[in-house]
């Protein structure tokens, strides 16, 4: 671990538990374009704080057992910059149709889908080839 891990960490951490508010409010106030504002800018935030996470520990490969081979990084780094991008986009909608914002949430399906696949491709691509620690098992 480094100072930058730890502080990122923590953030990502923090953002989470705060996720409660933002979601009581968009459950009670779902209607209402500052509320979806609100728990957009939250999703968004808390993708930001573990994007830059998931940058800091790939670009440190030193802190782990074994480096995290760059396709399968660069696969959960755009997995994650998807989530980013839809929900900050979604804040500015939410003030033009509060359900169009939520609609526009659903783009992620496909996007999930994509990355998930791939990524677990990559990985058993690896496992085979015995990259990143695991065992051939």
């Amino acid at each position: 671990m480094d100072g930058t891990v730890t502080q990122l960490g923590l953030l990502s951490l923090g953002m989470i538990a705060m996720m409660p508010f933002p979601t009581t409010l968009l459950a009670e106030y779902g209607d209402l374009s500052q509320s979806v504002a609100v728990y957009s800018g939250a999703v968004a935030a808390m993708g930001a704080t573990q994007l830059a996470l998931m940058i800091a520990i790939w670009k440190r490969p030193w802190l782990g057992s074994a480096a995290l081979p760059d396709p399968i990084a660069r696969n959960d780094v755009s997995d994650l910059a998807s989530t980013v991008l839809v929900f900050a986009a979604a804040v500015p909608l939410a003030f033009v149709s509060p359900t169009g914002a939520k609609l526009w949430w659903a783009v992620l399906i496909p996007v999930k889908f994509v990355t998930g696949r791939r990524g677990k491709r990559l990985r058993v691509a690896a496992q085979q080839v015995g990259a990143y620690g695991l065992s051939d098992k």
